[in-house]
């Protein structure tokens, strides 16, 4: 009798730490699932602005390109290679943020079927600087932001006077 009491006891205090380590659990998840809420929330709105600011560096880029296509900084073949590329430049960004591509990727995934390839994007980018080039090379968001934005910028080169210059230092190999 005294063993079975002892059992019934020994089960009891089991079955209260059991119950007592799923309620924490049952805590803990809901806690986790809080943070994953407000997460999901930062999230979407990051996305958005980084939607926004992409489309506008899109337009930025489009704009100067278009701008140094009419004063002939930029050749006809090289600036068809380019519009293509800036056409695509917020995809590529979202390619890489949200499913993790590289550039060379998501370019390559955007460019099929268009009659710019991505052999005609680097053939285009190695007649860039260095900086560019560089740029380009780290096949990340980050580096095509970077070599795109100072590509653009060889677009309108400045002197030193605050001046248009004549025309930008980019090579003609082909």
């Amino acid at each position: 009798m005294m063993f079975a009491f002892g059992v019934i006891a020994v089960l009891t205090l089991l079955l209260i730490y059991f119950v007592i380590k799923n309620q924490q659990a049952n805590t803990e998840i809901r806690e986790l699932k809080s943070i994953a809420r407000r997460t999901n929330r930062q999230l979407a709105v990051v996305s958005g602005s980084t939607t926004m600011l992409t489309a506008g560096m899109q337009v930025t880029l489009q704009k100067r390109l278009q701008a140094a296509h009419k004063r002939g900084f930029v050749s006809e073949g090289d600036a068809k290679v380019l519009n293509h590329l800036f056409i695509e430049f917020e995809n590529v960004i979202k390619a890489c943020f949200q499913k993790g591509q590289t550039v060379e990727e998501a370019l390559s995934e955007l460019l099929a079927g268009e009659d710019v390839s991505l052999e005609d994007v680097k053939a285009v980018v190695k007649k860039y600087p260095k900086e560019v080039r560089l740029a380009w090379s780290k096949n990340t968001a980050e580096g095509f932001i970077l070599s795109m934005t100072k590509m653009s910028e060889l677009f309108t080169p400045q002197t030193n006077s605050g001046k248009e210059a004549e025309k930008p230092e980019v090579s003609e190999t082909n």
